[in-house]
């Protein structure tokens, strides 16, 4: 009777020991998929900053667009002047002004618009960004759980280890007795 119970405690001890080699897998799977998002965050990320640079230099071209859209203006009130001064002759002169004029404010009216745009992309960006590190954080939260959850496996297994070889130490002894 010791001895048969002795080799279903074994049976049982190997059961537990391949449950154990089985949920240490997973976790190692677990956290390798951690570890795989964790990549793939920090690549968003650094696309997502090379986007915030990339809206940087739009918005410094934008400036360069409504310094040019000033100056015309200016240059268009200037000639409207001008042709005005010159009386009958400066007619033409006057209505390609106006023309240049329109074209000025209209440029400097889409270079606001853009730079709203862009305004709301880098909001955009910047909530991606703490999104992200959010992401990051628990992400490294998830691999050190997974990590800590694998070394109590790495316990299990030990222990159902041990249980085998002393169960076996038992079965060989009952078996010596017999």
């Amino acid at each position: 009777e010791v001895y048969a119970s002795t080799n279903e405690s074994t049976q049982m001890a190997n059961q537990t020991l391949n449950i154990a080699k089985n949920g240490n897998l997973a976790m190692e799977n677990s956290r390798g998929a951690m570890q795989g998002i964790e990549t793939s965050v920090e690549y968003i990320r650094e696309v997502v900053n090379d986007l915030n640079s990339k809206t940087a230099h739009i918005d410094s071209f934008l400036k360069i667009i409504k310094d040019i859209s000033s100056q015309t203006g200016l240059l268009s009130l200037n000639a409207s002047i001008e042709a005005a001064r010159a009386g009958d002759a400066g007619r033409g002169f006057a209505v390609v002004a106006s023309e240049i004029k329109k074209l000025a404010q209209m440029s400097k009216e889409s270079a606001e618009q853009i730079s709203g745009i862009i305004a709301e992309i880098n909001t955009g960006v910047e909530n991606t960004v703490t999104a992200l590190n959010q992401s990051t954080a628990k992400v490294k939260e998830g691999t050190e759980i997974a990590r800590d959850t694998a070394e109590v496996f790495e316990s299990i297994i030990n222990a159902a280890s041990t249980t085998m070889k002393v169960t076996d130490e038992i079965s060989e002894a009952i078996s010596h007795q017999t």
